[in-house]
C-alpha cells in the first residue's frame, strides 16, 4: 500500500502558484537582498517560515528550486505516512487502513507535493501524534519534544497550534508544574525566536497574508456560509476525507479514550476555524491536516478487531476514494489539460488541475520545469518595455518570473503592506483568498517617484508610517514608535475604510466623452434610463491615457448640483475645483469648466469627478478640449 501511495505520489506530484510567492522570496534571500518579497521592502510575504527556511538550504545546495521544492515534498509526505504505518498504528490492519485513507484521499495526495508547507506539517503533526498516543506514561522528557514538535509545527503554519492545543493542554495538565511550564515553553523557543525576529525585522508579528486574509471587512457570517460551501466542496469532489474525520469522531463517542477525544477536539476547533475564516479557493487544503490527525486516531483505537476487518475496512476506503470524481489513483499526464476553469462561478477550484499541465512533474519532458506560460510571457513585455513598476492579481509564477528589478503590486494584498491594511473592494461575487484592493490613486506614481503625492493626504501619512517600518533603518526611535503605534491600532483612524470598501470607479475617458467607443474597451458602464451616468457616492477617475494640457472641460451635468473635480499632481497633493453646475428646467446643462493654470502648465492624464452635495449628481459627458482663442 505504501508503493501505491509513492505511486500516486509521482503521478500527482506539481507545484501551484502560492508556492512561487515564496520561491522568489528565497530567491532574493539567497542573492543577498534579505528575506522579502519586494527588494525595496521588508514584507513577510510567505505564511512558513520553517518550510521557506527548508527551501533555502536546499535549493543553496541543489541550484534550483522545481525539483528540490518536488522531491523534498515528496519525501516529507512519506516520512510522515511511514511514521503513521510504523509508529503510530497499533496493528497491521490499522496500518492497512491509515496508508489506505492517505492514498485514497484526494485532499492529502494534491497536497503532498504542490510546493507548500503541508508536507513538513503532515511529519511535524505525525510525530507528535505519535508521542502523544504512546500507551507508556508522559515522561517530562517527552513534554519537552511534544512542545518542541508542536513549536515547530506552529513555526511552520501558525493556525494549526488550534490542531494540537488540546493535546498540548493535557500533556502539560498532567505534570502542572513550573518546571513542566519551562519545558513548554522551551519547545516553543525556535517559534518564539522567529517572532521576536519578525517584529525587529518586519515590524510586525503576523505575515502580511494574515492582515490581507483577516481585515477584509467582510461579515462572520458571510465568511461562514462560504466556509460551509468548503466543506460541501470537499463532500462532493473527496468523499473519503470527510467521512474519515466523521469516522474519527464516532470511534471517540464509541471508545471514550481521554486521549484520542482530545485529538478529535482539536480536529473540531480547527474545523471551526477553517468555517469562520471562509474556507480557502483551494479544494481540500485546509482538510488534509485533520484528515492526518482522524487517520491517527482510528489507528490507535483499541479495537480488537481483526486483520480481516481491517482488511474490509481499507477495501472500503479504496471503494470511497475511487468514488470520487477525480481520484488521484486515476489521474495522470492529461490531467486538467481540457478543463474548463470559471472561478466567478466555482470559486473553490481543483488548482492542481488548473496548474499541473504546466507544472506537473510528468510534464516535464525536456528535463527543465515548464511553468504557466502566459505569467513567463507577461514578464518578457516588462523586460522588453523596462517597466519596474507592475501590479498582478496572481502574483506567484509572475513575481518569481519578473525578477527582484520588478516591483510588484499585489491586487489581493497578499505581499504589499499597505494594501493589506485597506478593507476588500466592495463585489458581491467576491472570491474566498482573493480579496482585491483598490490601489489609492498616486500609489503607483510614489513607488515610482517617491515625491508623488497621495489623492488622499491621511492616507498618505498612513503609507509613510508603513513605508519607514517596512524600508527604514531597523534601530531608529522614530521607526519603533511607528511599529508600537501601527501594531496598537493608532493609526487606524487614519484610513477611511467606507471610502476604500466602495472607491471610485476608474473609466476611460473614451467610455465618458460621449463619442464612438474604441474597440479595446468592452465594457459598458451601467446608465440611468435618461441615458446618463450616475456618479456614485466616490465618484469616478476619468483615466485620460496620456498627458494633456488642454484648458478645459465640457460636461454634461445635473443642473443646480454642486461637483468637484481633483487633479493629482506629482510631488504636490491634488488640486480640487468646485463647480455648481448652472440651473435649468430642461434636462442636463452643457458646463465649460475652466481647468486651473497649474494643472494646464504641469499636465494632467486623469482627473476625478466626485459628487458634493445630496441627491443625484449625473453625468452626461466629460471631455478635455483645447482653448479655442488659442
Amino acid at each position: 500500500m505504501i508503493l501505491l501511495y509513492v505511486y500516486c505520489l509521482v503521478r500527482t506530484a506539481w507545484l501551484c502558484d502560492d508556492a512561487y510567492i515564496t520561491f522568489r522570496t528565497i530567491e532574493n534571500f539567497l542573492a543577498g537582498y534579505g528575506l522579502r518579497w519586494n527588494i525595496d521592502e521588508r514584507v513577510q510575504a510567505f505564511t512558513h517560515p520553517l518550510w521557506m527556511f527548508l527551501l533555502s538550504g536546499l535549493r543553496a545546495c541543489s541550484g534550483e528550486i522545481y525539483y528540490t521544492a518536488i522531491f523534498t515534498s515528496m519525501a516529507l509526505s512519506l516520512a510522515a505516512v511511514c511514521i503513521l504505518a510504523f509508529g503510530i498504528a497499533r496493528s497491521a490492519g490499522q496500518a492497512l487502513l491509515a496508508v489506505a485513507i492517505c492514498t485514497f484521499s484526494k485532499a492529502f495526495v494534491d497536497f503532498s507535493t504542490s510546493g507548500l508547507e503541508n508536507p513538513l506539517s503532515y511529519l511535524l503533526l505525525a510525530g507528535f501524534l505519535w508521542l502523544y498516543l504512546k500507551d507508556q506514561p508522559l515522561a517530562p522528557r517527552r513534554l519537552l519534544y511534544l512542545s518542541l514538535l508542536a513549536g515547530l509545527l506552529v513555526l511552520n503554519r501558525m493556525d494549526l497550534l488550534l490542531l494540537v492545543a488540546p493535546a498540548l493542554a493535557h500533556a502539560f495538565w498532567q505534570h502542572r508544574s513550573r518546571q513542566a511550564l519551562g519545558r513548554v515553553l522551551l519547545g516553543f523557543v525556535p517559534f518564539l525566536a522567529w517572532e521576536i525576529f519578525s517584529i525587529i525585522y518586519y515590524g510586525f508579528p503576523f505575515p502580511n497574508p494574515a492582515y490581507a486574509k483577516l481585515g477584509t471587512g467582510i461579515p462572520i457570517a458571510e465568511l461562514a456560509r462560504h466556509g460551509m460551501d468548503y466543506l460541501l466542496d470537499s463532500l462532493q469532489a473527496d468523499p473519503l476525507t470527510l467521512l474519515t474525520l466523521a469516522a474519527a469522531l464516532l470511534a471517540v463517542l464509541f471508545w471514550r479514550d481521554r486521549r484520542h477525544a482530545l485529538c478529535v477536539a482539536g480536529i473540531a476547533l480547527y474545523m471551526l476555524y477553517v468555517v469562520r475564516i471562509g474556507g480557502d479557493f483551494m479544494s481540500g487544503r485546509f482538510l488534509a491536516g485533520p484528515l492526518l490527525a482522524a487517520i491517527a486516531v482510528l489507528a490507535t483505537v483499541p479495537s480488537g478487531l481483526s486483520y480481516a476487518r481491517w482488511l474490509s475496512g481499507a477495501l472500503l476506503v479504496a471503494c470511497a476514494g475511487l468514488a470520487a470524481p477525480h481520484p488521484p489513483l486515476l489521474t495522470g499526464r492529461l490531467y486538467g489539460l481540457a478543463w474548463s476553469f470559471r472561478p466567478d462561478l466555482a470559486p473553490i477550484m481543483d488548482e492542481r488541475a488548473y496548474y499541473y499541465p504546466g507544472t506537473g512533474l510528468l510534464q516535464d519532458r525536456l528535463g527543465m520545469p515548464s511553468p504557466v506560460q502566459r505569467f513567463v510571457d507577461v514578464t518578457h513585455q516588462l523586460r522588453e518595455r523596462d517597466i519596474r513598476v507592475a501590479g498582478f492579481a496572481t502574483i506567484g509564477m509572475f513575481g518569481y518570473y519578473a525578477g527582484p528589478e520588478v516591483h510588484v503590486i499585489d491586487y489581493c494584498a497578499l505581499a504589499d503592506p499597505l494594501l493589506a491594511r485597506l478593507p476588500m473592494k466592495s463585489n458581491p461575487n467576491w472570491r474566498i483568498g482573493h480579496f482585491t484592493r483598490h490601489v489609492p490613486d498616486g500609489y503607483l506614481e510614489k513607488l515610482q517617484f517617491p515625491a508623488n503625492r497621495f489623492s488622499d493626504p491621511n492616507l498618505e501619512t498612513f503609507y509613510e508610517k508603513i513605508r519607514l517600518i517596512v524600508s527604514g533603518p531597523l534601530f531608529t526611535a522614530q521607526r519603533w514608535r511607528a511599529i508600537l503605534d501601527m501594531n496598537l491600532g493608532r493609526c487606524d483612524y487614519l484610513v477611511d475604510r467606507e471610502f476604500y470598501r466602495h472607491p471610485p470607479e476608474r473609466v476611460w475617458l473614451a467610455q465618458v466623452s460621449g463619442g464612438p467607443k474604441p474597440r479595446n474597451i468592452s465594457q459598458e458602464l451601467p446608465r440611468h434610463p435618461d441615458g446618463v451616468f450616475v456618479l456614485p457616492p466616490a465618484g469616478f477617475i476619468v483615466i485620460l491615457g496620456s498627458t494633456s494640457h488642454a484648458a478645459h472641460l465640457e460636461a454634461g451635468l445635473d443642473p443646480g448640483q454642486a461637483y468637484e473635480i481633483h487633479y493629482p499632481q506629482p510631488g504636490r497633493l491634488p488640486v480640487r475645483q468646485q463647480i455648481l453646475a448652472l440651473a435649468s428646467e430642461s434636462g442636463q446643462v452643457l458646463q465649460r469648466i475652466d481647468v486651473p493654470p497649474e494643472v494646464v502648465a504641469q499636465g494632467y492624464n486623469r482627473f476625478r469627478i466626485v459628487p458634493a452635495g445630496m441627491g443625484r449628481h449625473g453625468l452626461g459627458f466629460v471631455r478635455p478640449i483645447e482653448d479655442r482663442a488659442r
